[in-house]
């Protein structure tokens, strides 16, 4: 029920009351029109095996996830308010149908969520201000649940969810038993996605061994707070001249020799701080064997005849 006063023309006070059916009281009004539903109500009533019941407010569950029929804008209606309200904050396809598939059922209730989402043009700019207790009652694909969920042991209830029923209060014990048991579930999970994103890197990583008296380049990507080496951010380098290594500091770290322009910076580095330098002293021809002019010009002399050929005239 809602009250609107204003105020009259010859300054008397109007009262307007409005009545308004809340969502639960919809669905089983519409619920009641649904053809569909009456062959469920009739296996209830005959007492057939069936995984449809009814809660204590007299709307048809399956699976105690509240049946939504296919009339007029219902579906239409908690989608909306699912996505659109300023408690939701315009969540994706997976938290919003994961937040929605545990209180209401309807066939294709997954694709309904994907296709309403994509057409969705919502201003976050309106939104801002929500946007911690947004991302807090989330579902978070790492742990299977919203982090409100795993902090406090429920969900919390936006207003499309509130309608859940047979909630109670536990006594400590059982409240001390269930966190308990959402912390090892949460510690479970995360290690599970942990295992699975190493299994990721492990198939590219290789091991990376150096040799003292190796030559090494230095990688400064992280060092441009620190030096930027006379350049610009953009073009400075990502790695710099091989240093040599004196000697190896564990299983995964070595000593460099760095020059005097470098004493600010610790001379210890990880192994993916560098890269293999690799000489190729085959093209550099030593100065002592060229005979240079003044000018720095030298004259050229035929080393070795590679093919001839004859060719006969006319």
């Amino acid at each position: 029920m809602f009250a609107r006063l204003s105020i009259s023309r010859d300054g008397g006070l109007e009262a307007e009351l409005q009545v308004k059916l809340t969502l639960i009281q919809l669905i089983r009004e519409k619920q009641l029109q649904d053809s569909a539903m009456a062959a469920h109500v009739q296996d209830i009533a005959e007492g057939k095996p069936t995984e449809f019941r009814f809660r204590d407010e007299g709307v048809l569950c399956f699976k105690d996830r509240i049946v939504v029929p296919d009339i007029g804008e219902l579906r239409q209606t908690i989608l909306t308010e699912a996505h659109s309200s300023p408690f939701s904050m315009h969540p994706g396809s997976t938290k919003m149908y994961q937040d929605l598939k545990g209180e209401y059922y309807w066939v294709r209730l997954k694709q309904d969520v994907a296709k309403f989402v994509s057409k969705c043009m919502g201003s976050w700019e309106k939104q801002l201000t929500l946007d911690e207790f947004a991302y807090n009652n989330s579902y978070q694909a790492s742990i299977q649940m919203a982090p409100y969920e795993a902090l406090y042991g429920r969900r919390c209830r936006t207003p499309v969810c509130w309608a859940k029923a047979g909630q109670k209060l536990l006594p400590l014990p059982d409240i001390l038993k269930g966190t308990t048991e959402k912390v090892k579930l949460i510690c479970e999970r995360l290690k599970a996605t942990s295992d699975r994103q190493k299994s990721y890197v492990d198939l590219k990583r290789r091991e990376i061994e150096y040799a003292v008296g190796d030559r090494v380049f230095l990688k400064v990507s992280s060092w441009k707070k620190v030096m930027r080496f006379g350049r610009k951010w953009k073009l400075s380098p990502v790695f710099i001249r091989p240093y040599e290594i004196v000697e190896r500091v564990g299983p995964v770290a070595y000593r460099l020799l760095l020059p005097p322009e470098l004493e600010r910076i610790h001379d210890v580095f990880h192994v993916l701080m560098l890269r293999r330098y690799r000489s190729d002293p085959s093209p550099v021809i030593p100065v002592e064997e060229i005979e240079l002019n003044l000018d720095l010009s030298y004259d050229e002399e035929p080393v070795e005849i590679l093919a001839s050929d004859n060719k006969v005239v006319g």
